[in-house]
């Protein structure tokens, strides 16, 4: 199933800066610096005002290196202007203008990793349809699945990774439920996962058709190893290349 990807028009945001992510956001003196550990060895680090408001530049890094992992800002405790997600190599997967409420870059090797359908759609629809996009890194959103998936270790196949998918049904307003899909005892079965409340919020921007929001799933294959544990009690996904 093949839906478009609409993006912002240069003369909103330059091709050049998408490519570089080299944003910067100007800092208030009377700001406080705040920084929070994530899941999956990442670190949250932002700016409040006295009351606690999120205001100006809010970056998530890896805490062994330092690598961007999200880069974006707020205003009066709401995301705004150019939001930078990034892949595992540091370069910019997904940039999202919260100021045009627009998608301005994906890269296409993602999209082509993931199956979106849209349920009692007919071909028309589909083939004018805008995807719906993660407003998240893959990799922070793999760590929070692997942080609410629970599936019974007897599921597991020995020692070997158990094969999985994650689906996401996003629904008009943005609002996503989970639940992943995997065999055993070559029956299929799924199970919804509820996310637990987080420092960073997974959003999403749901498919659109003539400009209106419709409903869509996105179908992510995976494997989950059994163990659970790699050092900090995370599971740990491999994504299928």
């Amino acid at each position: 199933m093949k839906l478009k990807q609409e993006y912002l028009k240069p003369a909103f945001l330059s091709l050049a800066l998408l490519a570089a992510g080299q944003v910067t956001y100007a800092q208030k003196a009377d700001l406080k610096e705040k920084k929070i550990a994530l899941n999956d060895n990442a670190k949250i680090v932002y700016h409040v005002k006295d009351n606690n408001v999120k205001e100006g530049s809010y970056y998530i890094k890896s805490s062994k290196n330092d690598q961007l992992i999200v880069k974006g800002a707020y205003t009066d405790d709401k995301r705004s202007g150019n939001w930078y997600f990034y892949d595992e190599a540091g370069k910019p997967e997904t940039v999202y203008s919260y100021q045009q409420n627009k998608l301005a870059f994906i890269d296409s090797s993602l999209v082509n990793k993931l199956t979106i359908n849209l349920p009692g759609q007919d071909k028309e629809v589909v083939e004018k349809t805008q995807i719906p996009v993660l407003l998240s890194s893959m990799k922070l959103f793999l760590a929070e699945m692997s942080n609410n998936i629970v599936i019974p270790q007897e599921h597991f196949p020995g020692d070997e990774a158990l094969p999985i998918q994650i689906k996401s049904v996003i629904d008009t307003d943005g609002q996503a439920r989970y639940s992943v899909i995997y065999k055993h005892n070559k029956k299929e079965v799924e199970q919804q996962v509820k996310l637990k409340r987080s420092e960073f919020d997974i959003e999403w921007m749901p498919a659109l058709y003539n400009k209106k929001p419709i409903k869509s799933e996105v179908i992510i294959n995976t494997e989950i190893s059994g163990s659970g544990q790699d050092g900090d009690n995370f599971r740990r996904f491999r994504w299928n290349d």
